[in-house]
């Protein structure tokens, strides 16, 4: 073989391809470009806490209770006799951001609550309706956002379960700033 021909060196790039090489470390430097852009800048992290709605034994099935601090309504929608389902309800309508109302008499959501009762949630923004435990009646497919309630339940000073609502995406509104 003459010199001219010799083959390249191994793990040598061949002459006429550095193009390949340098498209893939601008493309790795994008990448690593947008992943921290995406993760700092256009969507940190949301902000979570918990939120105590009191004792278990409080909520009645298909009784909703507001919580008007962190805008959430809390519903027990089942009870075997040795538990109760317990679901938090977002009460800030997706699409308008408004919050949703409740009214206990309407009979639109009769068929769908716990034990057949009236009552519906709305969005005053639009002319969506919910029935109580959050499943969507009309002017939406979906249903209101819920929130995890913490497991096991923890107790208080009289060993009764407490309901302890995880709230994401809106500020604690008992936290305080720090100096």
């Amino acid at each position: 073989m003459s010199e001219e021909q010799a083959a390249p060196e191994p793990g040598a790039l061949p002459p006429n391809r550095p193009f390949g090489m340098i498209a893939l470390i601008v493309i790795v430097i994008l990448g690593v470009a947008a992943i921290l852009w995406g993760r700092f800048v256009v969507n940190p992290q949301p902000e979570v806490f918990l939120f105590d709605a009191g004792p278990a034994e409080q909520f009645q099935v298909g009784e909703p209770v507001w919580f008007p601090d962190v805008r959430i309504f809390v519903i027990a929608v089942d009870d075997d006799g040795e538990r109760r389902l317990i679901r938090a309800l977002d009460a800030i309508a997706r699409g308008t951001g408004c919050t949703i109302q409740l009214h206990p008499d309407d009979p639109r959501g009769a068929a769908r609550n716990p034990l057949g009762r009236n009552g519906v949630y709305t969005d005053p923004c639009s002319t969506s309706v919910w029935a109580l435990g959050g499943e969507a009646i009309d002017g939406t497919t979906s249903p209101l956002r819920t929130f995890r309630i913490t497991r096991p339940q923890p107790l208080d000073a009289q060993d009764r379960p407490l309901i302890e609502v995880e709230v994401i995406g809106r500020p604690d509104p008992n936290a305080t700033e720090a100096p």
